[in-house]
């Protein structure tokens, strides 16, 4: 899959390429009825992921020649769309709940969610919580402190102090809690 690209065009078409010879060789394609979001490829478990800005992701099987129709995860612990897609190594699947920004973990293997959390207040120490994200990115990569990994939110809201926008980071110890706890 390292020769892989995919894209999508304004009518929700999905295009996949094999881009291991000098010209680009499309491989497939998978049309929606929508406007795809955003899509993710993970090359370890051979998965692709979409959004197509409802509630629905979209999961195609990359062992399959071509894009064959894609198994639709569906939650409802999310509201009004799915926004935004992340990967914590070959576990977890992170998207966000418009609606009400909360974060969505799913598990990898089986899709089903094992985590709802939201960046909340903190104000004793005058940090806010994250009301309206510009998107995300997760990282299993240890960073300082935080030896698994963060999620990092881009908030474009402060009130703690009243400031413009900023990122939040979440260790991801934490949210390794919540997935234990079971939500």
């Amino acid at each position: 899959m390292e020769s892989e690209v995919f894209a999508f065009d304004r009518t929700g078409l999905i295009h996949r390429f094999d881009s291991s010879v000098s010209d680009l060789v499309e491989t497939g394609q998978f049309q929606f009825g929508s406007r795809v979001q955003t899509c993710l490829a993970d090359a370890i478990s051979r998965r692709l992921y979409v959004l197509t800005g409802g509630l629905v992701m979209w999961v195609f099987d990359l062992t399959q020649p071509g894009l064959s129709m894609p198994r639709a995860v569906t939650t409802d612990q999310a509201q009004d769309a799915l926004h935004g897609l992340g990967l914590y190594g070959t576990e977890y699947v992170v998207t966000q709940s418009l609606g009400d920004h909360a974060f969505l973990v799913f598990g990898a293997t089986d899709m089903a969610l094992v985590a709802r959390f939201r960046i909340e207040a903190d104000v004793p120490a005058r940090l806010d919580g994250v009301t309206v994200s510009g998107g995300f990115a997760v990282t299993i990569q240890p960073l300082k402190n935080m030896p698994k990994g963060a999620l990092v939110a881009h908030d474009r809201y402060n009130r703690l102090p009243d400031e413009g926008p900023n990122l939040k980071v979440v260790d991801w110890r934490l949210i390794e809690k919540t997935i234990k706890r079971g939500n």
